[in-house]
């Protein structure tokens, strides 16, 4: 009964198994509300959009054309554990009409895996003839583990880990962002979220748009391990002598 009790105790301390998460984005272009989510669970804002892909934790979008918009290669991606990701992608974004679209859009995921104390973040792209246009990405915490992706519009849930705003220049233009080692504190299950805004100009494009949010768990040294399982076997002991 001893050893059985202990073992319990130990692997119930030092096990993770990460809760199953939920991704979903929400977006308005050209005034058109519509949503998404993984395996095409039910979501509320809009036109709601077919997930193609069935494979849990990846949300993919056939071409649309979206508010004028026509949109190709929407990929929203997120792994859960000790190396958490939040990705959110498009592969071509082309304004063929005669006239500037604004649009807005925002992905989250929830039951990612703590404890974590650092995020990095990183977005980019490429306009093609389009100047003048603007974009505008945000990325979030939420050590509370609130669903994010639910509008588009609206501050998405927790702590706002960065902004960054590009302006395209005449031609062809690129921009990045990059920042890693953000402080953090997520000592359990956490939500992250990706929001951007974006003008894109007539007969203008925007290529390989991207956006990530990544954090590792923080490992316990082998030290503190062992200390760990003493201290686990001396508590299943007095719960064994009150048993007894």
């Amino acid at each position: 009964m001893k050893k059985y009790l202990v073992l319990g105790v130990m692997a119930f301390a030092l096990s993770v198994v990460p809760a199953k998460a939920a991704l979903m984005l929400a977006g308005t272009i050209g005034g058109v509300n519509f949503c998404a989510t993984d395996n095409n669970v039910a979501c509320g804002f809009g036109v709601q959009l077919f997930d193609v892909n069935l494979n849990a934790n990846i949300l993919s979008l056939d071409p649309a054309n979206i508010g004028g918009l026509d949109i190709q290669g929407s990929l929203y991606t997120q792994t859960i554990g000790t190396h958490n990701v939040l990705n959110s992608g498009s592969l071509l974004i082309e304004n063929n009409t005669a006239a500037t679209i604004n649009g807005q859009l925002a992905v989250g995921g929830t039951g990612f895996v703590g404890p974590i104390t650092e995020a990095n973040i990183s977005g980019s792209g490429t306009w093609e003839d389009a100047l003048g246009s603007t974009i505008t990405m945000r990325w979030f915490n939420d050590p509370n583990n609130v669903q994010g992706g639910l509008a588009p519009g609206i501050v998405q849930p927790g702590i706002l880990l960065s902004t960054f705003g590009d302006v395209a220049g005449a031609g062809t233009d690129s921009f990045s962002h990059t920042l890693n080692g953000i402080p953090v504190i997520d000592p359990a299950l956490f939500s992250m979220s990706l929001q951007f805004d974006l003008s894109l100009v007539a007969n203008g494009n925007l290529v390989s748009r991207g956006q990530t949010i990544t954090k590792d768990q923080v490992v316990p040294e082998p030290a503190s391990l062992a200390l760990m399982g003493i201290g686990l076997f001396g508590t299943a002991m007095r719960l064994r002598r009150r048993i007894v």
